[in-house]
């Protein structure tokens, strides 16, 4: 590792963090083996090395978009190298450069740059921040919207028409046909034109009244059982399901979990959502009279970037075989819980979560 990073006989100085960063991984191996099978990325740290390509997150921007940059990146950001930074934002940004780049027409081009920054890109900087940054999610629902707005106006242009021109036959056409662009992106941005007074018409916000089916009760907590006692499955994928299952988190807060929100403690272990931290008991605790299981917690929302640890390459390390779960006690609780009800006795779910993290998190 210091003689990747080695130029003319010494280490940059502001590569040093990145070195002891590296030296001081609980699995060094993993590092020499994960930059042996990938040569790009011995090439960029050599070019960090030797001062071509600048250690900045405007230097990296440079270089192509890959995922081994991309891991690079975030592995600069852990050791201290770079300044923490919203990476989906900035990928936003220079995409929206590029995007705005192949508009050969001015006047679409600039009707394309006020909607995407100063609409868009405004309303999303006002929902974010150092602890919320841009999701993968909400990246994307960016880039739809700016491309049906371009979508829009080149299929006017086609027809040597303007927004100005645009009648209500031709939305509802578009929106019969579903060729120029959704209704949800379409809509937003005829909105946009007719409150920035460039056209006439609108569509109206469909308000959202809820979902379509409800997941059965008993359905859902056959697919808690399963996650809990089936070790066919792989142990990450039970702790994803089980965190939708008992505390309905999303995909993008699960997607998002540092290592540095789980935590072990003499109890069991912790896990953080957010900022309210979840007591997970103890995964040998009994239910039984005598040793009755502390409440449940309550779950929080929302969570913040990924960020790599030491030692662990890109790819997700994947835990050992789960073995089976011991089986749940008949006794009745003395308080109703949902859990309970549903024949899971209070906390149950939690214990054997508690020992799923702490199996997981182990070999990693």
């Amino acid at each position: 590792m210091r003689a990747l990073l080695t130029a003319e006989d010494d280490v940059r100085p502001e590569l040093r963090p990145l070195l002891a960063w590296w030296e001081g991984a609980d699995r060094p191996d993993r590092v020499r083996r994960w930059l042996a099978r990938r040569p790009a990325a011995r090439a960029i740290l050599r070019a960090l090395a030797e001062g071509t390509v600048p250690a900045t997150h405007q230097g990296l921007d440079q270089l192509d978009d890959t995922n081994t940059v991309r891991y690079l990146r975030r592995v600069l950001v852990a050791a201290g190298v770079l300044p923490a930074h919203d990476e989906h934002l900035n990928r936003l940004q220079r995409w929206l450069h590029r995007t705005l780049a192949d508009i050969c027409d001015p006047q679409q081009r600039r009707i394309v740059h006020r909607y995407a920054h100063w609409h868009q890109l405004r309303r999303r900087r006002t929902r974010t921040g150092p602890h919320t940054p841009v999701t993968t999610g909400q990246a994307a629902t960016v880039r739809e919207h700016v491309n049906a707005a371009a979508a829009v106006l080149a299929t006017l242009a086609t027809a040597h028409r303007s927004l100005a021109d645009l009648r209500q036959a031709d939305v509802d056409q578009w929106l019969a046909t579903a060729q120029v662009a959704r209704r949800a992106e379409l809509g937003a941005f005829l909105r946009w034109t007719h409150q920035e007074r460039l056209t006439t018409v609108a569509l109206p916000v469909l308000q959202w009244t809820g979902p379509r089916d409800r997941v059965d009760h008993e359905q859902r907590w056959a697919q808690a059982r399963r996650l809990l006692h089936d070790d066919t499955l792989p142990t990450e994928a039970r702790i994803a399901g089980l965190l939708v299952v008992l505390y309905a988190q999303t995909a993008t807060n699960i997607r998002t979990l540092r290592f540095d929100q789980v935590h072990t403690t003499p109890n069991g272990a912790r896990i953080t959502f957010g900022t309210t931290p979840i007591d997970l008991p103890p995964t040998l605790a009994t239910n039984s009279p005598s040793n009755s299981p502390p409440p449940c917690s309550p779950a929080a929302s929302a969570s913040t970037s990924a960020a790599p640890s030491p030692g662990s390459g890109p790819p997700p390390a994947r835990g050992a075989r789960t073995p089976p779960a011991p089986p749940l006690t008949a006794n009745p609780p003395q308080t109703i819980n949902p859990l309970a009800v549903s024949g899971l006795q209070p906390c149950t779910g939690q214990r054997l979560l508690a020992h799923l993290i702490l199996q997981l998190r182990q070999p990693l």
